[in-house]
């Protein structure tokens, strides 16, 4: 019988590494053409990119893919059919930051970061003499009031002074010390 000669080891391994080379790279092709496809969906917010507001809350509306999840500030937000969502967002005294996420499939999403700056009321006060005085909040020193409101205590103080004194000095007059309780009797 004939001799069979034997081929080398790497001869014999050579298909099938170069079929597993083929078929991880078609994996792989196919893997980057679907995520090709997938698309990051639209998202357009309703608020400039920074706002200042003295409201204690603000109406954030948008719209986006109607099949896309959107969170603002990690909390989940109902989209309608439409694509359209709105939500009523409260805010802090100061800066907030929103951040808005519109997700679809397994997409990357898509982020828009808006700032919402909550500014104090001014603090409307009257008084008698000369109707409404504003007074503006100031953020390091507490209230600071401007106008007429400032100057009633000082004519009050300055009114029973004068009184106190006229009081006294027609007391001198009369050198003569009445009981209070004989003056209603």
């Amino acid at each position: 019988m004939g001799e069979q000669v034997s081929k080398p080891l790497w001869k014999q391994l050579l298909v099938p590494i170069t079929l597993v080379i083929i078929f991880v790279l078609l994996v792989w092709g196919v893997y980057r053409i679907q995520r090709s496809f997938q698309v990051q969906p639209n998202l357009d917010v309703a608020i400039p990119e920074i706002s200042n507001t003295q409201e204690d809350s603000i109406n954030l509306t948008g719209k986006t893919a109607s099949d896309a999840t959107v969170t603002i500030n990690d909390k989940k937000i109902a989209v309608n059919k439409d694509g359209n969502f709105t939500y009523l967002y409260i805010l802090n005294p100061g800066e907030n930051k929103i951040i808005f996420k519109a997700k679809k499939d397994s997409s990357e999403p898509t982020t828009v970061e808006k700032i919402v700056v909550r500014e104090p009321k001014p603090i409307v006060t009257t008084s008698p003499s000369s109707g409404p005085s504003l007074q503006n909040v100031s953020n390091n020193s507490g209230l600071t009031t401007s106008g007429p409101a400032e100057n009633i205590g000082i004519i009050g103080l300055a009114g029973i002074i004068i009184s106190s004194g006229l009081y006294f000095k027609s007391l001198k007059k009369t050198k003569k010390i009445i009981p209070s309780y004989k003056l209603f009797t």
